[in-house]
């Protein structure tokens, strides 16, 4: 009886073993859903800043980076547009094409 017992346990497990592996396996391919909840949390910052909000800075996030795109007035605001999203739980990290506006003026 008691090996009956023992045969049925590792049974049990073999049969429990790949639906937790096939779980861990989805839990790593990125959820474009949450791509979409990240994005609205680094847009909420940026709409709350008195100093971005008016830049009208492109974002969008995919598998948990920051991808930012726009034209500030000087280095110090783009190096704050560029850590602002790292404050969201969930950014990974952040590439940006953020460009800073020339400010030269032409001489008549």
């Amino acid at each position: 009886m008691k090996n009956i017992c023992n045969n049925f346990l590792f049974a049990a497990l073999l049969l429990i073993m790949p639906l937790s592996e096939a779980r861990e396996e989805t839990a790593v391919a990125p959820n474009p859903s949450d791509d979409a909840a990240l994005t609205f949390k680094v847009k909420t910052i940026f709409v709350n800043d008195p100093v971005l909000l008016p830049l009208g800075t492109k974002i969008e996030v995919k598998e948990g980076i920051a991808y930012l795109n726009g034209v500030v007035p000087d280095e110090k605001t783009k190096q704050r547009l560029e850590k602002m999203p790292l404050s969201v739980e969930g950014i990974k990290g952040v590439k940006s094409s953020v460009r800073v506006q020339n400010t030269f003026v032409e001489m008549p």
